[in-house]
Formats: C-alpha cells, structure tokens, sequence
C-alpha cells in the first residue's frame, strides 16, 4: 500500500479528533473536580452524626464544665484505726463502708461468750453477797431482839427478888422467914444481877461484832459493785463506735 499513483494524494492523520478533544475535557473536568474537593474539603474531618443524636439549643453564656475520665486510685485524707478493748466474732455491721457517721455512731458489734459468761458470774456473787448481808443483818436484829428480851425478864426477877428480900427483912425478927431463905433469895438476887451484866456485855460485844462485820460486807459489795461495773463496760465496749 505504500505504492502511490499519480491520482492519489497523500492525507497526514490528526493528532486532535473530536474523542480525543472530548476524552481530555471530560479528564481536565474531573481532575479540577477532584482539586477543588481536596482544597476545600481536604483538610477537614467530617464525623456523620444521625439527626435523632443531635441537641440542638440556643447559645447561653454559662460555666463550662468539662469532665475527662481519668483511671487512678482514691485514697483518704485521714485514716483512723479502731481499737476494741475486748476482742470477739464479729455478728452484726451497722454501717456499709463509705457511710457518713458522727461520733458515737455505732459500727460494729462483737460478741465475747467468755466475757458475757464473767459478767453474768460477777452479778450471781454480788446477789449472793446482798443476801448474805441480808441474812447477817436479820441475824444481828435477832440477837438484838433476844438479848433485849433476856433482860426485860432478869430485870423482871430482879425486880421480885428484891420485894421478896424486903419483905423477909421485915418478918426475919418476928420468925415469919428464916435467915436461910433471906439469903437464898440474896444470893439468887447476886446471880440474877451479874447474868444482867453478862448479857449487857454480849449485848455490847455483838453490836461491835455486828457493825465491823456489817462494814465488811458493805465494802465488799461497793467492790463488786465496781467490779461489775467495769465488766459492764467492757461489754458495752463489745459494740464498736466511731470515734
């Protein structure tokens, strides 16, 4: 084909056809498109939100208040140890960790089977000392009471004994009564009047008896009385409070 005659004439093609022009404009279209976006929309992040999530309000002038979440330990700025005087198994807590508590508040309370069954022993032994001084008391009245009855009736005979002498007296020169007899009831009179005085001194030894005894068992109690109330406060010391 590359041989020519003299009819024909040589055509060069073009470079610009309508495709080619098309194809470059609808390139040059597309990469200004592309250009554009970047420039405009390159450098910024956009977050799709979906309309339901979004709040929308007026502007206000207010404190801004901005919360981070930050992942640390919480500690307290003070930290007080609880002591309990007397120790025990923990039956029963009164207050949840974190409460808010004033003073005196009641915390925990302990249970100490040994100390309950010492307190108990300590009330039985002051009973049994009140009824001992009970009993004393009562025994003391009773002697009291006897003593005072022995000498109403030697007071009594002493009494007779004395009329009769001083009507024998009378009657000893006239042969009424004899010497003997006067003096039976003299000697009778004697005897009468030093068991008087024997039990005046019983009477007195017994009352000395009575009140240092009396004073002891009294002092007794007091301690027990102490005694049981420091057991009293140890178990009370079973319920732990704030301090």
């Amino acid at each position: 084909m590359n041989d020519l005659t003299s009819m024909d004439r040589r055509i060069s093609r073009k470079f610009f056809t309508i495709n080619r022009v098309l194809s470059l404009c609808l390139i040059s279209a597309a990469l200004s498109i592309t250009i554009y976006v970047y420039v405009v929309y390159g450098n910024t992040r956009v977050f799709t939100v979906p309309k339901e999530r979004l709040t929308i309000s007026t502007v206000n002038q207010e404190i801004f208040d901005e919360y981070i979440p930050i992942t640390g330990n919480v500690e307290p700025h003070n930290i007080v140890y609880l002591d309990a005087i007397e120790g025990g198994q923990v039956t029963e807590i009164l207050v949840e960790e974190g409460a808010f508590v004033t003073e005196g508040t009641a915390l925990v309370v302990l249970k100490n089977t040994n100390l309950q069954l010492e307190v108990i022993g300590r009330e039985a032994q002051l009973t049994e000392q009140i009824n001992n001084l009970n009993i004393t008391r009562l025994s003391f009245e009773q002697n009291r009471l006897r003593h005072k009855r022995d000498l109403i009736d030697i007071e009594a005979r002493i009494a007779t004994l004395t009329k009769q002498i001083e009507r024998r007296e009378i009657i000893v020169d006239s042969g009424g009564t004899t010497i003997e007899q006067l003096e039976d009831l003299e000697i009778e009179l004697n005897r009468q009047q030093r068991v008087g005085n024997a039990v005046l001194e019983a009477q007195k030894i017994d009352s000395e008896f009575q009140e240092s005894q009396m004073q002891q068992l009294r002092e007794a109690i007091d301690r027990m009385n102490d005694n049981l109330s420091i057991a009293h406060e140890n178990l009370d010391s079973l319920i732990i409070r704030s301090p």
